[in-house]
């Protein structure tokens, strides 16, 4: 789930009171709820050329106001990509949350909340509670292979952590199985580097 790279931008043009909702914004059925008898094929928001006064505001007022929140929630969707981007996670989340306070089923902003939370829990160390978020995210797409990498990443650190903890201890068989496992989660080369390094000191302990 690389931020951003997915289609994920959403963009309205509003044209003399009516809104142009793009192809993609209009197949989706999280966007806000837009359709009906004039959101036909020329992509016209419901309401347009017209409508009926209530209180002294017309219909396409309040598709106005609709499209101005609609827009607000993609502008501040759109800064907390930025922010993931230069990996400021706590930023990226403030413009999510705003994001989703304008409107609460913003999908992808529900998706990114939670990666930028992750995200920031692995920097913090917190390797348990980064593998959380990013399980959240993976219920929602089990194929999504970005945040797989991000699952195995979290999961092969705890193991070193782990290992890490107990060859502090002196205990270097089970510091060798900890390794292993991390390798075996995410073949990474600093991995290995560890494994043969320990697997030296143990055969130099039993000669």
């Amino acid at each position: 789930m690389v931020a951003g790279m997915d289609g994920r931008f959403l963009f309205l043009f509003v044209l003399s009171g009516c809104a142009l909702v793009s192809s993609a914004a209009l197949a989706d059925p999280n966007f806000g709820g837009y359709g009906g008898a004039c959101a036909q094929s020329q992509g016209l928001a419901p309401g347009c050329g017209g409508g009926s006064s209530n209180g002294g505001r017309t219909q396409n007022d309040a598709y106005r106001d609709r499209i101005e929140r609609e827009n607000q929630a993609i502008d501040q969707y759109n800064d907390g990509l930025d922010a993931i981007k230069s990996e400021n996670y706590p930023l990226a989340e403030a413009f999510f949350r705003q994001a989703l306070a304008i409107r609460p089923d913003y999908v992808h902003a529900q998706e990114e909340l939670a990666l930028a939370n992750g995200l920031e829990a692995y920097n913090s160390q917190n390797y348990a509670l980064a593998l959380s978020y990013y399980q959240q995210l993976q219920q929602i797409d089990p194929h999504d292979q970005y945040v797989s990498h991000h699952i195995a990443k979290a999961r092969a650190t705890m193991a070193m952590t782990e290992g890490f903890a107990a060859w502090n201890r002196g205990d270097l068989t089970t510091a060798l199985a900890d390794y292993r496992q991390a390798y075996a989660i995410d073949p990474d080369q600093g991995y290995l580097d560890s494994i043969n390094k320990l697997q030296n000191n143990l055969q130099s302990q039993q000669q």
